[in-house]
């Protein structure tokens, strides 16, 4: 089984006008001039599971996003109306759609929104994007203690990450403190808080069936530095192999010249190290880890 564990579906009109200004900037100069002219900042279910099946991936866990009080301006549809989206989402593809809950824990109601999120919309798990605030502040202490009540994984965005977003809260040793003050809270850390990846590894390895972490956006590291990626998962997979999980941030880094989903499956299906590095004692990718890594640990994760 294949299963992308970090994964977006939207529409434009779900996003701070900020934000959209980000992405559509941001694409303009990663896309070529014809390209950019059809772009648009939309990712809808048929478009996911199309691409899933041309993929060969199994299950994909859908994230929305709650970025209005980073942008200081709500969207035009409200975040309620963009987890309703992915539960329907997940309703008409039981077997292929995992949704998880996604609001800014300082929104007022957020506690409530978060209930009713996971008891009456059916959704499995929760996203959090703290990047104005750090993870481990204590005014939402209520909001995690509710996660742990609910007995569902919490996946944070971690890591390092253009303007509007500030370096400083993508910090992951912020993330240790919640599994001490919350001992049920599993979480799973995005991007392998990528710029911290070897601080995140190191404090996972003490931390067994508490936390997880996704790959999702390294396509970075693919393709304009191929070789530390290899090594980078090589360690990942040395030290982690029952904690890291395949993920893709689908649709946002699947324009050229980055991977399509496809491409970026079969990168680590095709994952094999250069025999020079075997000969420096490295060991080769093999058949299991890869199983694990690409479904297998999130299957146990979820439940599924």
């Amino acid at each position: 089984m294949i299963i992308d564990a970090h994964v977006h579906i939207f529409e434009e009109k779900m996003w701070p006008k900020r934000f959209l200004e980000g992405i559509y900037e941001h694409k303009k100069h990663v896309l070529s001039e014809e390209d950019f002219k059809h772009y648009k900042a939309e990712a809808k279910t048929e478009t996911l599971i199309k691409e899933m099946d041309e993929a060969r991936v199994d299950v994909a866990v859908c994230l929305p996003i709650d970025n209005a009080f980073l942008c200081y301006e709500e969207p035009e549809i409200p975040i309620w109306k963009a987890n309703e989206y992915v539960a329907e989402a997940q309703a008409k593809y039981p077997d292929r759609i995992v949704g998880f809950f996604g609001c800014d824990p300082m929104r007022p109601n957020s506690v409530d929104m978060l209930e009713k999120g996971i008891r009456e919309l059916g959704l499995r798990g929760v996203k959090m994007f703290p990047g104005w605030f750090y993870p481990n502040d204590e005014r939402i202490a209520p909001y995690y203690q509710k996660i742990e009540e609910l007995d569902v994984p919490v996946l944070i965005h971690s890591g390092s990450d253009p303007n509007p977003f500030l370096m400083k809260y993508g910090d992951p040793r912020y993330l240790d403190d919640l599994l001490v003050k919350y001992p049920r809270l599993k979480i799973i850390a995005a991007h392998i808080s990528r710029g911290w990846e070897s601080v995140l590894i190191q404090m996972m390895v003490y931390r067994p069936s508490r936390m997880w972490t996704d790959v999702a956006a390294h396509q970075y590291e693919y393709m304009y530095s191929r070789w530390h990626w290899l090594t980078q998962m090589r360690y990942l997979f040395d030290r982690l192999p029952d904690a890291a999980l395949f993920g893709s941030d689908w649709p946002f880094i699947k324009s050229a010249p980055f991977p399509s989903e496809k491409e970026w499956v079969e990168a680590f299906l095709n994952m094999t190290l250069p025999q020079a590095c075997l000969d420096m004692g490295m060991k080769q990718f093999t058949d299991e880890e890869k199983k694990k890594f690409m479904g297998g640990n999130a299957q146990k994760l979820l439940n599924l």
